[in-house]
């Protein structure tokens, strides 16, 4: 059951991550904004209020296993997360494009999970505190 609420969190916060990118890349291209301006603080905010929504629902809908009990635990899920959301990427990459992403485009996802991640489980982390 751990291993599976780890999982779930990390797959969640993943997605989320993708939904939050997806969201800054919307407001660059209804905006006059230059890209960097603008689509890194809206993807982190969407991704960051998403999971924590998620975490939110979970109490609210009676999740209580679902519950992230210790700070090992949010550890794992941070760590899943973004080992998830790269095989997320370079498996939608491969299947949408035909070709597998160039690495830069890995790292450039991996540099934005980490501290969005960090932030969205410190929320969580206080939240239950």
């Amino acid at each position: 059951m751990k291993m599976l609420r780890i999982g779930l969190h990390g797959l969640i916060l993943a997605l989320a991550d993708f939904a939050g990118i997806l969201a800054g890349f919307m407001a660059f291209k209804a905006s006059n904004f230059a890209q960097l301006i603008i689509q890194p603080p809206v993807a982190a905010a969407v991704s960051i209020f998403l999971f924590v929504l998620w975490y939110l629902l979970l109490r609210v809908l009676g999740g209580q296993y679902l519950r992230l009990p210790d700070l090992r635990e949010l550890l794992l899920v941070f760590g899943t997360s973004v080992v998830l959301g790269l095989a997320v990427f370079v498996s939608l990459h491969y299947f949408t494009q035909g070709y597998l992403t160039d690495i830069m485009n890995l790292v450039g996802l991996a540099l934005y999970q980490l501290p969005v991640n960090l932030i969205a489980l410190c929320g969580v982390w206080i939240l239950q505190n």
